[in-house]
């Protein structure tokens, strides 16, 4: 079930064009899926995100609980922290009505799927 979950799209325009951006906010459309099945009535339990970005692992199982506390980092604002922020509800949120949100780093190879995906949201025209 969870490959025809899978879906692609493009940051907002307006928005940050980075990596570490886009993986924030992959794994925000994914939290809403999540949302929307629980809300039409699926039974979850337990949602692993599995990403290859080191960056969006660490931030949420040990950065964000410092983020949370200090909102700045050596006397400047969070690189992304404001999404990482939201992304850090949209779990709690989730954690709230009884599903666990893990977040697991895998290797490239194992992420072949999502590399197609965001080859295919690339090839798209706005």
């Amino acid at each position: 079930m969870a490959h025809q979950l899978n879906c692609d799209g493009r940051v907002p325009c307006h928005a940050e064009q980075t990596t570490d951006f886009a993986e924030i906010f992959a794994a925000i459309q994914a939290l809403e899926v999540v949302n929307n099945l629980m809300i039409t009535g699926q039974y979850i339990s337990h949602v692993v995100m599995k990403t290859t970005s080191k960056f969006l692992v660490t931030a949420m199982t040990k950065l964000v609980w410092i983020w949370v506390e200090r909102k700045i980092n050596q006397g400047q604002p969070l690189v992304n922290g404001p999404p990482v922020a939201h992304l850090h509800e949209r779990a709690s949120a989730l954690e709230q009505n009884h599903i666990k949100i893990s977040f697991c780093q895998v290797n490239s190879e194992y992420n072949e799927l999502a590399i197609m995906l965001a080859q295919e949201a690339a090839r798209k025209r706005v």
